[in-house]
């Protein structure tokens, strides 16, 4: 082909010796090392140095054989030492493409040492400006560069792919403009790629799914590359200055200014190893944080990661990175403030050494309007650390928290390890809570499963109740907990948990919960009571006094969202009770709305005249299923049961009729409602 463009131009130099006025020149098949094509012809006007030339089926070996070019040019000009078309046309057309044809304009220098050629958008684009490509040679070797404005980036990766012959399926550009300066030098091979890009209200969706998506970006990078034997090597610096980026894992958008990100890399073709060195994220909104890299492409494997972090806001990166990508639920509705220090090393795939300093760390749950925060944290500081070396010590304190928005915990602190699947407690943890205190023996994490057993001294009820909007509550709340099993959304309690209350022993049987923290909460469990007082449980309550003792079980309890779903409970006096049976008027009333009494029903007797009486026992039952709850009391009566068998002078008793009472009624008829088939009282 060079010696065909030589033949031309001496042609027209000796133009003016002869009596030529024009030339046509044809050549077939044409391959070098650089591009083949099939047919070239010319068509020289020697009186006005103009030319037409018609190259096809001219492919560029670099872009593949399933490429094809065919170049059209109607009125070239020849400038000594130029060779130039203005307005040329282009063809490009790939087995999987339809034909592109764009309008080209080229100027070669006649020593083929300088070449440009410009790349005009289609008609129909929305870019204006042309993609410039510059060629120079010189003894120290070659000069390429590739310069363009405002060019629509959906076409340019059109025009990408009818070059290249290659596919985009799981990409998509839906908006977008780019700049971009690519230079390249070299002599029998590239030697060095500078790039300077950038990108403005550029839109994507990537991924089989569409999972990564980037909406109005304004982006600009710039670097260098650098091929050697067996290495490639490079820099670069990318900079998000607006935007958002949306992946399954994390989310970027800049809060305060550009996040930059910036480094050194080298790729080692033999072994396949991809190096990352000197690397800074500069984000104005979290802080810094320095990074190095090591990848296996082999085996597809992170073989080194080492992160460090003087100071980084830890409010911005939750609230900036990752709460936007949060499953939904607790973490997607937290609130962080903070401070830490972080140092990380990975190696082959495995966490090797961690270590954060946390200074003034709070968590708040922003709970949805009109509920209240489940969980919040105040000044949560010290020292975490890792080693899958050896065992470090780590240190945690805190000025309080609060749990569901009504355990209140008091500050206090911990010494524990963390070791590679969890963590274990040194010492044991001693929490205040309410005005008692809960210690913890054991608390240790494995693998997702946390495992705990201590002491909970006693807390005033009239607390507790007050925190759980009850009703007040006297007395104290202590307890045993044996071995408390934590997993997922699961809590199991193994053995019995023990708690004293009203004089007395509740005893708490395969106490299960489920989705505690979740939408729907549900607890299982079995009970045993043993020896409460009824003189203190009834002036808790506001009841009406009742002197005695009260035992009884709940089996096959269950609660969801904290409501009674199902159970069947029998509390009753205990045949040998040592305590003095007395019951109050006002309890009488009371124990007569049950099952639909009315309420004062004494006041309309004679009996009205005393104060108390005397009783046998007294119990009641209730099998709770499907909202309705079967009803039952301490032994059998004609037509009925007793709630109270009388006993002592005077004597009372009370008799129930209703078998079958609607859960909810019930628990108003408890508030004194009146209804119809109310219990005798004799």
């Amino acid at each position: 082909m060079r010696q065909a463009l030589l033949s031309l131009l001496l042609l027209f130099s000796v133009s003016s010796a002869t009596a030529l006025e024009k030339i046509s020149l044809q050549w077939g098949f044409i391959d070098s090392p650089w591009f083949s094509t099939e047919s070239v012809s010319v068509h020289a006007s020697l009186l006005d140095s103009r030319y037409e030339i018609d190259v096809k089926h001219l492919k560029i070996k670099a872009f593949g054989q399933k490429n094809r070019f065919d170049l059209k040019c109607d009125k070239g000009q020849w400038q000594e030492p130029f060779i130039r078309c203005d307005a040329a046309q282009l063809s490009i057309t790939n087995a999987t493409k339809k034909p592109v044809k764009l309008k080209v304009g080229f100027r070669l220098r006649s020593d083929f040492k300088d070449l440009e050629l410009k790349l005009y958008p289609p008609k129909k684009s929305a870019s204006r400006l042309p993609i410039v490509v510059h060629f120079q040679q010189s003894a120290a070797g070659w000069v390429v560069r590739v310069a363009a404005k405002k060019q629509n980036m959906a076409e340019l990766i059109r025009l990408v792919q009818s070059f290249s012959g290659l596919a985009f399926n799981a990409l998509e550009v839906t908006s977008g403009q780019i700049d971009f300066d690519l230079n390249a030098r070299g002599s029998s091979g590239l030697e060095a790629l500078q790039w300077r890009i950038k990108l403005q209200q550029f839109s994507l969706a990537a991924g089989e799914a569409s999972e990564y998506l980037a909406e109005s970006l304004s982006v600009t990078t710039q670097g260098q590359y650098r091929p050697a034997a067996n290495r490639h090597e490079f820099d670069y610096k990318v900079s998000l200055k607006e935007g958002e980026i949306l992946t399954p894992w994390v989310y970027l958008a800049p809060q305060k200014g550009a996040i930059v990100v910036s480094g050194k890399g080298v790729f080692k073709g033999k072994s396949q190893q991809l190096k990352l060195s000197q690397g800074v994220i500069k984000d104005p909104a979290t802080g810094a944080l320095q990074y190095q890299l090591q990848w296996d492409q082999k085996k597809a494997r992170l073989k080194q990661l080492q992160l460090d972090s003087a100071s980084l806001n830890l409010a911005s990166v939750w609230q900036g990175y990752l709460q936007p990508v949060a499953p939904a639920g607790l973490l997607a509705d937290l609130q962080m403030q903070g401070n830490a220090s972080i140092h990380l090393r990975i190696k082959d795939a495995l966490l090797t050494k961690f270590q954060a300093d946390l200074k003034k760390f709070f968590i708040k749950d922003s709970a949805p309007a009109g509920e209240a925060p489940r969980i919040e944290l105040s000044n949560l500081h010290g020292e975490v650390n890792y080693d899958a070396r050896q065992s470090s010590r780590s240190h945690l304190a805190w000025d309080g928290a609060k749990l569901l928005n009504t355990i209140p915990l008091g500050a206090s602190q911990a010494e524990f390890i963390v070791q590679k699947n969890g963590f274990e407690l040194l010492g044991s943890l001693n929490q205040p809570l309410f005005d008692g205190r809960l210690i913890l023996d054991e608390l240790k994490l494995r693998d997702k499963v946390i495992q705990l057993s201590g002491v909970l001294t006693p807390v005033s009820m009239q607390q507790v109740s007050q925190a759980f909007g009850w009703p007040q509550l006297a007395g104290k709340l202590s307890g045993v907990i044996p071995q408390v099993t934590i997993s997922q959304h699961r809590i199991r309690v193994d053995g019995s948990l023990l708690v004293r209350l009203f004089d007395g022993r509740i005893l708490i049987h395969d106490l299960q919960l489920f989705e505690l923290l979740g939408a729907l909460p549900v607890l299982q469990a079995d009970v045993r009571v043993h020896d409460l007082d009824l003189e203190t449980l009834t002036s808790t309550f506001d009841f009406g006094r009742i002197s005695g003792t009260l035992e009884g079980q709940v089996n096959n309890l269950r609660l969801e969202d904290w409501q009674p779903l199902r159970f069947d409970a029998d509390f009753h006096s205990p045949q040998d009770d040592p305590r003095r049976h007395r019951i109050s008027q006002r309890a009488v009333d009371n124990i007569a709305s049950i099952g639909g009494g009315i309420s004062g029903a004494l006041s309309n007797t004679f009996m009205s005249f005393f104060k108390e009486f005397g009783y046998k026992r007294l119990g009641i039952r209730c099998r709770l299923q499907k909202g309705v709850c079967t009803m039952g009391g301490v032994s059998p009566a004609k037509n009925g049961y007793y709630l109270v068998e009388p006993g002592g002078i005077p004597r009372i008793a009370i008799v129930g009729y209703n078998r079958k009472t609607d859960w909810q009624r019930l628990l108003r008829q408890l508030s004194s409602i009146s209804s119809e088939n109310a219990p005798v009282i004799q």
